[in-house]
């Protein structure tokens, strides 16, 4: 983040959100179990969204000292008992910007002189390596094509 005389905090604002979001649950929540957990756990508890759900959630994890991974698992399968589903995180202008970055980063002339320079000096299997990754890598845009268009 940054302030008029420059930035002064080197924190995403999906961190800051995160932080935010778990100091006011902090607050409420004053059961030994939430307070144990860390930011991490803490995080992924984030979108059950209640304090009953929450403080419940945290005991489970507490008790059956649940990993990182089973923590996601868990939390996923409390939403898909409830009749929820977890929020997209990718967003339409989000898409667009990282596609963007990736086609001016190798549609651009400079770097297409950098692989044909690099063709001459590459052996067969670095050339059957890097022309397999492109074919998987066309394959993926053209499923992405479709699943756009198919809207």
């Amino acid at each position: 983040m940054s302030r008029a005389g420059g930035p002064t905090l080197r924190l995403s604002a999906r961190m800051l959100s995160v932080c935010l979001n778990v100091a006011a649950y902090d607050r409420r929540i004053t059961d030994e179990a939430w307070r144990g957990l860390d930011l991490g756990r803490k995080e992924l508890l984030l979108p059950l969204g209640d304090d009953r759900r929450l403080r419940d959630a945290a005991k489970q994890v507490t008790t059956m000292k649940l990993t990182l991974r089973a923590t996601r698992d868990y939390v996923t399968g409390v939403m898909a008992r409830d009749g929820g589903e977890r929020a997209v995180r990718l967003t339409a202008p989000r898409l667009t910007s990282r596609v963007r970055r990736f086609r001016e980063g190798v549609g651009a002339a400079g770097f297409k002189r950098k692989v044909q320079s690099l063709a001459r000096t590459m052996d067969d299997a670095e050339r059957a390596e890097v022309t397999q990754e492109l074919e998987a890598l066309r394959d993926a845009t053209s499923g992405l094509l479709r699943a756009l268009k198919k809207g």
